[in-house]
Protein backbone atom coordinates (compact mmCIF):
# COMPACT_ATOMS: atom_id res chain seq x y z
CA UNK A 1 0.00 0.00 0.00
CA UNK A 2 1.94 3.02 -1.27
CA UNK A 3 1.70 5.69 1.70
CA UNK A 4 1.53 8.59 -1.29
CA UNK A 5 -2.28 7.38 -1.82
CA UNK A 6 -2.98 6.27 1.77
CA UNK A 7 -3.46 10.34 3.62
CA UNK A 8 -5.23 11.18 -0.30
CA UNK A 9 -8.97 10.36 1.08
CA UNK A 10 -8.47 12.37 4.12
CA UNK A 11 -6.87 15.89 2.45
CA UNK A 12 -9.21 15.93 -0.38
CA UNK A 13 -12.46 15.40 2.00
CA UNK A 14 -14.57 17.63 3.57
CA UNK A 15 -13.67 17.64 7.38
CA UNK A 16 -12.31 20.16 9.71
CA UNK A 17 -8.50 19.72 10.63
CA UNK A 18 -9.41 17.99 13.46
CA UNK A 19 -11.75 15.92 12.04
CA UNK A 20 -8.85 14.94 9.50
CA UNK A 21 -6.89 14.09 12.09
CA UNK A 22 -8.58 11.96 13.90
CA UNK A 23 -8.91 9.70 10.86
CA UNK A 24 -5.48 9.93 10.22
CA UNK A 25 -5.05 8.47 14.25
CA UNK A 26 -7.61 5.49 13.04
CA UNK A 27 -6.24 5.05 9.56
CA UNK A 28 -4.04 2.04 10.50
CA UNK A 29 -6.93 0.30 12.08
CA UNK A 30 -8.98 0.79 9.45
CA UNK A 31 -6.75 -0.36 7.01
CA UNK A 32 -6.01 -3.57 9.07
CA UNK A 33 -9.50 -4.56 9.51
CA UNK A 34 -10.13 -3.86 5.66
CA UNK A 35 -7.37 -6.42 4.94
CA UNK A 36 -9.20 -8.91 7.50
CA UNK A 37 -12.81 -8.23 5.63
CA UNK A 38 -10.94 -8.95 2.49
CA UNK A 39 -7.71 -10.68 2.52
CA UNK A 40 -6.13 -8.30 -0.55
CA UNK A 41 -4.33 -5.17 0.25
CA UNK A 42 -5.63 -3.35 -2.91
CA UNK A 43 -8.98 -4.62 -1.89
CA UNK A 44 -8.72 -3.58 1.37
CA UNK A 45 -7.17 0.33 0.41
CA UNK A 46 -10.14 0.55 -1.81
CA UNK A 47 -12.49 -0.41 0.62
CA UNK A 48 -10.80 2.21 3.60
CA UNK A 49 -10.56 4.98 0.56
CA UNK A 50 -14.31 4.57 -0.42
CA UNK A 51 -15.32 4.29 3.34
CA UNK A 52 -13.60 7.94 4.00
CA UNK A 53 -14.76 9.29 0.44
CA UNK A 54 -18.43 8.64 1.64
CA UNK A 55 -17.96 8.98 5.81
CA UNK A 56 -16.75 12.57 4.77
CA UNK A 57 -19.91 13.56 4.17
CA UNK A 58 -21.54 12.59 7.10
CA UNK A 59 -20.86 14.15 10.73
CA UNK A 60 -18.39 12.53 12.90
CA UNK A 61 -19.17 10.67 16.28
CA UNK A 62 -16.76 12.72 18.61
CA UNK A 63 -17.29 10.43 21.33
CA UNK A 64 -16.17 7.23 20.03
CA UNK A 65 -14.78 8.44 16.73
CA UNK A 66 -13.19 5.10 16.19
CA UNK A 67 -16.33 3.33 16.51
CA UNK A 68 -18.14 5.67 14.16
CA UNK A 69 -15.18 4.43 11.49
CA UNK A 70 -15.16 0.99 12.00
CA UNK A 71 -18.68 1.39 11.74
CA UNK A 72 -18.82 3.04 8.29
CA UNK A 73 -16.10 0.66 7.05
CA UNK A 74 -18.26 -2.62 8.27
CA UNK A 75 -21.25 -1.11 6.42
CA UNK A 76 -19.26 -0.36 3.28
CA UNK A 77 -17.67 -4.06 3.46
CA UNK A 78 -21.03 -5.22 3.54
CA UNK A 79 -22.72 -3.09 0.91
CA UNK A 80 -19.89 -4.50 -1.63
CA UNK A 81 -20.18 -8.04 -0.41
CA UNK A 82 -23.80 -7.65 -1.36
CA UNK A 83 -25.97 -8.67 2.16
CA UNK A 84 -24.76 -8.71 5.24
CA UNK A 85 -22.16 -10.52 5.46
CA UNK A 86 -23.72 -13.64 6.86
CA UNK A 87 -23.10 -17.14 6.03
CA UNK A 88 -21.70 -17.87 9.83
CA UNK A 89 -22.05 -21.62 9.99
CA UNK A 90 -21.22 -23.75 12.04
CA UNK A 91 -19.29 -26.49 9.65
CA UNK A 92 -16.51 -28.46 10.98
CA UNK A 93 -13.21 -26.36 10.85
CA UNK A 94 -10.70 -26.99 8.11
CA UNK A 95 -7.36 -28.06 9.78
CA UNK A 96 -5.00 -24.89 9.65
CA UNK A 97 -1.33 -24.58 9.88
CA UNK A 98 -1.56 -20.55 10.80
CA UNK A 99 -3.40 -18.51 12.47
CA UNK A 100 -3.76 -16.52 9.70
CA UNK A 101 -4.82 -19.55 7.36
CA UNK A 102 -7.52 -19.84 10.49
CA UNK A 103 -8.86 -16.34 10.46
CA UNK A 104 -8.83 -16.14 6.42
CA UNK A 105 -11.64 -19.41 6.85
CA UNK A 106 -13.32 -17.25 8.94
CA UNK A 107 -16.79 -16.02 7.49
CA UNK A 108 -16.78 -12.49 7.18
CA UNK A 109 -18.83 -11.28 10.25
CA UNK A 110 -16.80 -13.88 12.88
CA UNK A 111 -12.57 -12.16 10.84
CA UNK A 112 -14.32 -8.93 11.67
CA UNK A 113 -15.50 -9.49 15.40
CA UNK A 114 -12.01 -11.08 16.44
CA UNK A 115 -10.15 -8.28 14.76
CA UNK A 116 -11.82 -5.53 16.02
CA UNK A 117 -11.46 -6.84 19.72
CA UNK A 118 -8.59 -9.02 19.56
CA UNK A 119 -6.15 -6.50 17.74
CA UNK A 120 -8.04 -2.95 17.71
CA UNK A 121 -9.33 -3.85 21.41
CA UNK A 122 -12.68 -2.70 20.58
CA UNK A 123 -14.88 -3.95 23.64
CA UNK A 124 -17.67 -5.92 23.00
CA UNK A 125 -20.17 -2.84 23.24
CA UNK A 126 -18.36 -1.45 20.48
CA UNK A 127 -18.27 -4.32 18.62
CA UNK A 128 -21.93 -4.57 18.79
CA UNK A 129 -22.25 -1.24 17.55
CA UNK A 130 -19.59 -1.70 14.32
CA UNK A 131 -21.94 -4.69 13.50
CA UNK A 132 -25.17 -3.34 14.03
CA UNK A 133 -25.70 -5.93 16.45
CA UNK A 134 -27.11 -6.07 20.26
CA UNK A 135 -23.92 -6.72 22.81
CA UNK A 136 -24.80 -10.22 23.24
CA UNK A 137 -25.34 -11.25 19.47
CA UNK A 138 -21.75 -10.14 19.36
CA UNK A 139 -20.10 -11.57 21.97
CA UNK A 140 -22.31 -15.25 20.81
CA UNK A 141 -20.60 -13.72 17.43
CA UNK A 142 -17.11 -13.30 19.13
CA UNK A 143 -17.21 -16.77 21.20
CA UNK A 144 -17.93 -18.61 18.02
CA UNK A 145 -15.36 -17.33 16.14
CA UNK A 146 -12.66 -18.24 19.03
CA UNK A 147 -13.89 -21.83 19.17
CA UNK A 148 -13.69 -22.05 15.40
CA UNK A 149 -10.11 -20.25 15.58
CA UNK A 150 -9.21 -23.15 18.24
CA UNK A 151 -10.47 -26.07 16.71
CA UNK A 152 -8.99 -25.18 13.05
CA UNK A 153 -5.43 -24.73 14.76
CA UNK A 154 -6.12 -28.06 16.85
CA UNK A 155 -7.00 -29.84 14.39
CA UNK A 156 -3.99 -28.58 11.93
CA UNK A 157 -1.82 -30.11 14.61
CA UNK A 158 -1.03 -27.31 17.10
CA UNK A 159 -2.30 -26.34 20.40
CA UNK A 160 -3.64 -22.90 21.01
CA UNK A 161 -0.68 -21.52 22.65
CA UNK A 162 1.90 -22.07 19.58
CA UNK A 163 -0.37 -20.09 17.62
CA UNK A 164 0.80 -17.14 18.77
CA UNK A 165 4.30 -17.85 17.99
Amino acid sequence: MASATRHEPVRASGWTPQEQYVVLAHLRGLLGAALAYTGDDRQAESLVRDTLGSASARPMDVDEPGVWLHARLWTSFQERAGGDGAGDGVADPEPARTLGEALAALPAPSRAAVHLVDVEGLSYRQLAQVLGASTAEAAALLHGARRRLIAAMSAGGRRPTEAAS
